[in-house]
This record gives structure tokens, C-alpha cells and sequence, in this order.
């Protein structure tokens, strides 16, 4: 069955992660699992995955401007949102552990209205309502949203670290731990959200 996946894309230096909507054929043959624990400024677990509009969980790797990323997707209610969680590793070299190292100052994020890039942080994490693009989405990350990135670098400063994941691809490439505390990518001072536990692709496919 033919469903539209976001996708987490690195694009070269680029400032930014680009989300894209493209489409995923379904081929699994085990059903995705999680066992994820959120807290913090939203609370809940990721337990139930579910397909939620044209969003539906599973992983897979592909090749961009040459470069090999891994690529994983989750839905979940959590709280009273339906929510998807995207993790995106760029360049990926196999199974593994992954890190993004904590932003203390989140100021370092931002040069002039625009956002800096990260230089050592090969994991991207996007939790946000579905669709995660609405104007209204509530939306984490480990990084800042671009689009919001005038309004947010205004209340940019010291602050708990925040922006930091720690992720082990185990060997089977489809499933793996992840810790992370993200930020609130549309309002850089406001409260994080911490997340932490296991994830199962059910399988992987290559693209």
C-alpha cells in the first residue's frame, strides 16, 4: 500500500534539515515497536505505534548528494496528539553508537537570522504533531526550526543543555536505544522534552 513518509533529509552544509514528503511503499514484514519514555515539557510513552493519516512508522536508507543516511520514522499518541517522531542519521556508516553533543548556550545556534550549522552532529530528531508542518505543530528537535529562527534567536541564550542524543543502531540496522533531550524548535527558551528508550523497524529497507 502506497502512504506518503517524512522523510529527515541532511542536504550537504546546509543550515538546516529539510522535511520532504515522498512516497513510502509498504513492505513489512514484521510490524514496527517501541518502547519510548517522553517527559519533561510533554509527557507520555510511544508504545502503541499506529498509521495516523499519510503517516505510517517504519525505517529505511538512501543515498543524498552522496551521502548514506539512515532513516526512521514513528507514530504515536502522546498526551492527546497524535505525534511522529523522525530520526535521521547522515553520514551513517553502519550499526553503531551515534551522539549530538549538548547546546549550552543556544545562541551558538544562530549567525545573523538564520541558523548555524552543527558541525559533529550527525543525528537529527523531530517530534512533532502531525502534520509537523502546520503553523500551529508543536514540534521538538535537536535543532531549531529554520522558519522560526528570527523569532526564536530573540530568547536565545544560557540554558539547561539541550540538543543533545545519544543513539546505538544495533546490528540488525532496524532497531536500536536513543536518548535525547530536544528542544522546543519554535520557541528556543521555552521548556525541552526529554526522550529515551528502545525502537524496532520490524525491518528495513533500502532506497
Amino acid at each position: 500500500m502506497l502512504r506518503r513518509f517524512w522523510l529527515i533529509v541532511g542536504v550537504g552544509l546546509a543550515v538546516a534539515t529539510i522535511l520532504l514528503v515522498g512516497p513510502f511503499l509498504s513492505q513489512l514484514t514484521h510490524h514496527p515497536s517501541a518502547g519510548l519514555t517522553v517527559s519533561g515539557a510533554l509527557s507520555g510513552k510511544m508504545t502503541q505505534l499506529l498509521n495516523y493519516r499519510d503517516f505510517n512508522s517504519g525505517c529505511f536508507t538512501s543515498r543524498v548528494q552522496g551521502t548514506q543516511q539512515w532513516n526512521g520514522g514513528f507514530v504515536s499518541v502522546v498526551g492527546r496528539d497524535h505525534m511522529v517522531l523522525l530520526i535521521s542519521v547522515s553520514p551513517y556508516t553502519g550499526p553503531g553508537k551515534y551522539a549530538d553533543p549538548a547546546v549550552i548556550d543556544t545562541r551558538t545556534l544562530y549567525q545573523g537570522t538564520g541558523i548555524r550549522p552543527r558541525v559533529g552532529a550527525p543525528v537529527h530528531v523531530v517530534l512533532g504533531t502531525i502534520p509537523p508542518n502546520a503553523p500551529t505543530a508543536t514540534e521538538y528537535g535537536s535543532n531549531p526550526n529554520p522558519a522560526f529562527a528570527r523569532t526564536s534567536q530573540v530568547n536565545a541564550g544560557h540554558q539547561p543543555p539541550v540538543g543533545q542524543v545519544s543513539l546505538t543502531l544495533n546490528a540488525d540496522q532496524k532497531s536500536g536505544q536513543i536518548t535525547a533531550v530536544l528542544m522546543n524548535a519554535r520557541a528556543i527558551a521555552a521548556a525541552p522534552v526529554t526522550m529515551s528508550g528502545s525502537f524496532d523497524c520490524g525491518t528495513i529497507t533500502s532506497r
